[in-house]
């Protein structure tokens, strides 16, 4: 990380061209974060199975084991995809965003309240 912010911030200032290519730590910065999420999640599944009745332990565990290395395995994958095409651009980060399952969509808030008036929200009482 501390790499990455010094290629662009110091070694590049002022260049924005530097920023269509990504460097390598950024992909390794993906890397060791993948791994760690997947080390706490594997501590987490092993107190799950610990803590489970016997007759359930496998049946409660075995899905969260699966999901932990399909996480890692989507983690690493995002990192072969961002070596592999080192230009970034927005069909690039699309293509990673919905690789890792992280697109981000945006969804419109559905309230059971009526929305606030204007003007009792400048309204402060003394």
């Amino acid at each position: 990380m501390c790499h990455m912010l010094y290629y662009y911030l110091i070694i590049n200032y002022g260049n924005p061209m530097s920023l269509e290519y990504i460097v390598w730590s950024f992909s390794a910065s993906v890397l060791v974060n993948s791994l760690v999420i997947t080390i706490v999640q594997s501590f987490f599944a092993h107190k799950i199975y610990h803590i489970c009745r016997r007759q359930l332990r496998w049946l409660v565990v075995s899905p969260i084991i699966l999901l932990i290395l399909v996480g890692f395995g989507f983690g690493t994958g995002t990192v072969v995809v961002i070596l592999v095409n080192n230009a970034l651009s927005f069909d690039f980060l699309s293509r990673v965003a919905l690789l890792t399952g992280k697109l981000v969509m945006h969804t419109r808030y559905i309230s059971r309240t009526p929305p606030a008036d204007p003007v009792t929200l400048n309204y402060i009482p003394i």
